[in-house]
């Protein structure tokens, strides 16, 4: 049902958000005051803040620097090289879409290819009378060159750079070494245009201990740090133009199980009194728009979990017309314990706060009754009505939305921005 769907992503929220040291996490550095804007006044700033990031990334995707790649992977596809191709291909055509996703995944996709293809080291120049990359320099190291013409250029006046060294961690069962570091530039003209760099540790059961990523396109540079031992979790990545702040996303948990480990035990019924013992202990998170920053903690987060998880496993044995009050119980639970905020970073002023609440819905569904004069079944569509929890904004004039009924309306722009986006691309 919808409540256990969100008392699950309760889970992972208080994975990510609850009462870890704030330092830990970017949080406001002043306290903020309410914002003197309506919440039409407020939607039209947010639906600015989201085109304004939209625009950012079009620029990007149609930059110059973006081009040299495509530049590289047109004669790159004539040669024996699908995973090179594969890994390039996810960064210019997802970047823009997930920017942390995306760059994690080239480099995934980047280091598979590199370090299954020992024919790939060396020097390689684009022959434009055959219309591919053509090896002309073997390499004992491993590196590889590649020279290639940007568009319109009669002479290969670009140079692609990839160097990888392997650690000495061995894979499992296999003969390779695990990645220690990664780096990749491209130069036109001889200017650096993009530039990536990686660099990975291990803890003894080869999961990553410390993982750095760096990826520069022109004026666009993205971070991830990413940190972990057997008890703590943490990642950092931002996406900048410049020096202004497109993109930031902060997590910091502490604790001994993932939340798949969790997962799989909520959904195993006989393990519910033993919840409390395999809830992380801290953790924090915040999200950055633009301009617009996202805050979320829940407090004693291990009393809450525990109580949350004996309400779950008391409510299948619930008689129907005990619902509601247990609803009503989840509710107060959840809304004396999660806080989670939205607010404009430049002028600390708040936007709203999440609040939960008993929520009555309305839905449709269908039923079949045979004809006897027909000698077939009619669909006949009905409605019922029954009561859930549902989150709502309490604003900054005080007044209360939905957040399905907020996000409906005043957004149009921004969703044919976002349209218009898809379909350049595609």
């Amino acid at each position: 049902m919808k409540t256990r769907l969100l008392i699950f992503g309760i889970f992972a929220l208080t994975l990510s958000i609850n009462s870890c040291k704030k330092k830990d996490v970017e949080v406001p550095d002043k306290p903020l005051t309410l914002s003197p804007l309506t919440t039409e006044q407020q939607k039209t700033s947010l639906q600015d803040n989201g085109i304004k990031l939209a625009n950012k990334m079009e620029e990007m995707m149609n930059s110059d620097e973006m081009k040299s790649i495509s530049d590289f992977m047109n004669p790159l596809q004539n040669t024996d090289q699908p995973k090179l191709v594969k890994a390039f291909g996810v960064l210019k055509s997802n970047v823009s879409v997930n920017p942390q996703a995306t760059i994690d995944n080239f480099y995934r996709q980047l280091n598979k290819a590199l370090s299954e293809d020992n024919t790939l080291w060396g020097t390689w120049n684009y022959v434009k009378s055959e219309g591919k990359f053509v090896k002309a320099l073997g390499s004992n190291d491993k590196k590889a060159i590649f020279n290639y013409p940007t568009k319109n250029s009669p002479t290969n006046n670009a140079v692609l750079t990839l160097n990888y060294v392997e650690s000495t961690t061995r894979i499992p069962s296999q003969s390779a070494m695990m990645p220690k570091s990664l780096t990749m530039n491209i130069v036109v003209a001889s200017k650096e245009v993009v530039s990536f760099q990686s660099s990975v540790s291990y803890n003894d059961d080869l999961s990553p201990n410390v993982l750095k990523e760096s990826l520069k396109i022109g004026n666009f540079n993205s971070t991830l740090d990413f940190t972990s031992d057997t008890k703590n979790v943490e990642q950092k990545f931002a996406l900048t133009y410049n020096s202004e702040v497109l993109l930031k996303f902060e997590f910091q948990t502490s604790g001994n199980y993932t939340l798949y480990d969790l997962a799989s035990q909520v959904s195993n019924s006989s393990y519910y009194n033993e919840y409390p013992s395999i809830i992380a202990n801290s953790g924090a998170i915040y999200v950055q728009i633009m301009n617009v920053g996202f805050y979320g903690e829940v407090r004693d987060a291990k009393k809450f979990l525990s109580k949350i998880l004996l309400l779950i496993a008391d409510e299948q044995y619930l008689e129907e017309q005990k619902k509601d009050s247990y609803l009503t119980e989840m509710i107060n639970l959840m809304n004396a314990n999660i806080i989670v905020y939205a607010y404009f970073v430049d002028k600390k002023e708040k936007i709203a706060d999440l609040e939960f609440y008993l929520q009555e819905i309305t839905e449709e569904y269908s039923t079949y009754e045979y004809n006897n004069v027909t000698k077939k079944y009619t669909e006949i569509r009905r409605t019922r009505t029954k009561k859930d929890v549902g989150g709502r904004l309490i604003m900054s004039d005080k007044s209360k939305q939905d957040v399905k009924i907020f996000v409906k309306s005043g957004f149009e722009s921004l969703q044919d921005k976002l349209k218009n986006m898809n379909t350049t691309e595609e």
